[in-house]
């Protein structure tokens, strides 16, 4: 009999058995040795969680969820002192998230609902969502006052485990009209996450507080129009002036299935030189969604002989949609960019599209093998182009997707360490669904009003590539072809915001700091999605 008792007894005393489900804080099984809680207790402390430098704060954040569970009873404690600093308590927040550990809950809910500072609130309610808890928000979303806690209410309780409790509350707390936009906005992210068909977003699109139009159209991302419906952004897009909302509108588009006069807007759009930048990449890009053989390539072919820069976010976008059109002619141009000496990157986003429509286009694998055989002979100057031909001899011909997974998407096989930055096949990596994703992760720091200061490179899917070490381009890798610098890299400037010029665009308050530190995670993922 004891040897059955025993394992019981520790399996209800350790963390994560039966004993959850008692509210309060239990003690673990076993605590920490002396060596990890002398880290643990540094990491919590003002020279840890509490320091200035925003690099020590992450990485005491990054060593105590490393340590894991054993660290929560020192986190909550923190959280919960008043006289803990502001800094200690946020960020014993954000780890607790991280750890996600239910003994942490209680300090969160404390943290959520009685805490004086705003942005230890915002933090606990977030933290809050993560865990699929949803009575302190709810109390928070009606008695609290001041927008901004509810606003991180209102986008946790998108995440909670009770759905119906969630529209509940998130309906009632649409009625009353708020009327600050950051917290209207908030709301409008929860309904699209909650409700299948969220009608009550499309009249935001033509709002004339731009955080709503932009909020509404980044939902229409997720929650796509139906095709008897998107005359409403097509409507918005002959009056919208945002660069960024035009965009956004783009992408919506591409979302809608089935519309071949849609697929005309966007190859109107991605051929007009008029068209802002960040617009016609979101144009071709969503024409690149989908291999059409009869698709008409010239329009791209003549918009892409008016930019003379080799490196521009419109050029690569441009060649990735006449690649996916399968137009003969424009197959042809982007064999001979490949293997013009002087193309520069443009080379090698002419090979790497052209490989990406080799593995995944409705071919025959005869034509296929062609094509990667041609790829091949490329014998360009240009080092990123070298080494993906090096990658693709490497590859063993087994099925289309084996191959791509293989050199492209195959970063755990490190089949471009060394050779290639794997930023730069981002173009050709990155699917719809991640994109739509992305897009309402950046909505985020907007409604948190931290626009100003983030930094799009590091919180979208995007981020700016530079030439391997040791390997420079025959190319001018950051310029556009007006001579600006393109801060967005990669496809960064589709419709990613730039950060303002000033000293509080280039750091922030610490608080601040640490928010994005924790919306970067990211927050909201595609099993958020309620009802499909």
């Amino acid at each position: 009999m004891t040897r059955f008792l025993l394992p019981l007894a520790l399996f209800l005393l350790a963390p994560g058995g039966l004993a959850e489900e008692n509210d309060a804080p239990l003690p673990f099984f076993r605590t920490p040795d002396p060596k990890t809680r002398k880290v643990i207790v540094h990491a919590v402390s003002a020279k840890g969680l509490g320091a200035g430098p925003r690099e020590v704060r992450r990485r005491s954040r990054e060593t105590l969820v490393e340590i894991g569970p054993w660290a929560v009873p020192f986190l909550a404690e923190a959280l919960s002192k008043r006289t803990e600093n502001n800094r200690i308590r946020m960020n014993a927040a954000i780890t607790l998230a991280w750890i996600r550990d239910h003994h942490g809950i209680v300090a969160l809910n404390t943290g959520a609902e009685e805490d004086k500072n705003p942005f230890v609130r915002r933090t606990s309610c977030l933290a809050l969502g993560k865990f699929g808890e949803y009575e302190a928000l709810v109390r928070v979303l009606k008695t609290r006052r001041g927008n901004a806690t509810r606003t991180a209410a209102a986008l946790a309780l998108a995440k909670s485990g009770n759905l119906d409790v969630a529209r509940t509350e998130i309906k009632a707390a649409a009625a009353r009209k708020p009327s600050d936009p950051h917290y209207a906005a908030a709301l409008l992210v929860a309904t699209a996450l909650l409700e299948e068909d969220p009608r009550v977003i499309d009249e935001f699109l033509g709002h004339k507080e731009k955080l709503l139009r932009r909020a509404a159209v980044t939902c229409r991302l997720i929650r796509p129009l139906e095709p008897t419906r998107a005359h409403l952004l097509v409507k918005r897009l002959a009056v919208e002036r945002d660069r960024e909302i035009r965009a956004l509108l783009y992408h919506a588009l591409g979302a809608v299935e089935g519309d071949e006069e849609l697929q005309e807007k966007l190859l109107e759009a991605a051929a007009r030189t008029r068209e802002k930048k960040p617009a016609r990449i979101a144009a071709s890009i969503e024409l690149a969604r989908r291999y059409n053989v009869h698709a008409n390539g010239k329009p791209l072919l003549r918009a892409l002989n008016r930019i003379h820069s080799r490196n521009d976010p419109v050029v690569r976008a441009l060649i990735f949609a006449l690649a996916q059109s399968g137009a003969p002619e424009a197959h042809a141009k982007l064999k001979k960019i490949m293997l013009a000496p002087e193309a520069g990157l443009r080379s090698f986003y002419a090979a790497g599209s052209l490989f990406y429509v080799a593995c995944h286009a409705p071919m025959e694998e005869t034509v296929a093998k062609t094509l990667m055989g041609e790829i091949c002979e490329a014998r360009s100057k240009e080092p990123w182009l070298r080494a993906l031909v090096k990658i693709i001899k490497r590859v063993r011909w087994e099925a289309p997707a084996d191959a791509w997974k293989l050199a492209l998407a195959g970063d755990k096989e490190k089949q471009w360490k060394g050779l290639v930055d794997l930023r730069l096949a981002r173009l050709w990596t990155v699917s719809h669904e991640d994109r739509a994703w992305a897009k309402l992760n950046l909505l985020l720091p907007h409604i948190f009003k931290l626009d100003d200061i983030m930094d799009t490179r590091d919180m979208s899917e995007h981020a700016p590539a530079e030439p391997p070490k040791g390997q420079g381009s025959t190319d001018d890798t950051g310029g556009t072809e007006d001579g600006t610098h393109d801060v967005g890299g990669g496809e960064g400037d589709e419709g990613g915001i730039q950060p303002t010029i000033g000293k509080r665009a280039a750091t922030g308050t610490a608080d601040e700091q640490d928010l994005i530190d924790f919306l970067k995670d990211p927050y909201f993922v595609r099993e958020d999605l309620r009802g499909g």
